[in-house]
């Protein structure tokens, strides 16, 4: 949304932070102030210099607002969007993304763990530090990658 008299640069990047799935679409939101806006999905972090190359490159130029469909790797994905305003300032918009696919075939139970929580509590009077036992999982392509299965099953039904 722009107001009455103000000028909008950015790329407004509209995504969850957390998706299930390795297709997703994303809305790519621009006015009519910027200029040279061009954008690129990075697999894992956007350094500096990946922000550089894109902006240099400009490549998926965008010239409006509009859905775009990314194809996501598991963990961590950014998406990074250039612009530029008429004095050819830049700006840098990133979004970042992640994309844990349900891919049970790929995940070993390797036993449970403690699971302690404490972003949820504080939404709530009296609820104290909770701590879980909880599954957890390596995956059987990438020893050391772990992961949690289902942090909060236990913390909701106590509040249910």
């Amino acid at each position: 949304m722009k107001l009455d008299g103000f000028t909008d640069y950015d790329v407004h990047i509209l995504s969850d932070e957390c998706v299930f799935s390795t297709t997703h679409k994303v809305r790519l939101d621009i006015t009519e102030d910027p200029h040279d806006v061009c954008y690129e999905l990075v697999h894992g972090l956007a350094t500096t210099e990946k922000i550089e190359e894109i902006s240099n490159n400009k490549v998926n130029p965008l010239s409006e607002s509009r859905e775009v469909e990314f194809t996501l790797r598991e963990g961590l994905n950014t998406i990074v969007a250039i612009s530029y305003d008429k004095q050819q300032k830049r700006y840098i918009n990133v979004k970042e993304i992640y994309c844990m696919p349900e891919d049970a075939q790929n995940w070993r139970a390797i036993g449970t763990g403690k699971f302690t929580e404490d972003a949820i509590s504080g939404l709530g009077a009296g609820m104290g530090v909770p701590t879980y036992d909880v599954a957890v999982e390596e995956n059987v392509n990438t020893p050391g990658y772990y992961r949690i299965v289902n942090a909060y099953a236990d913390y909701v039904k106590d509040y249910q």
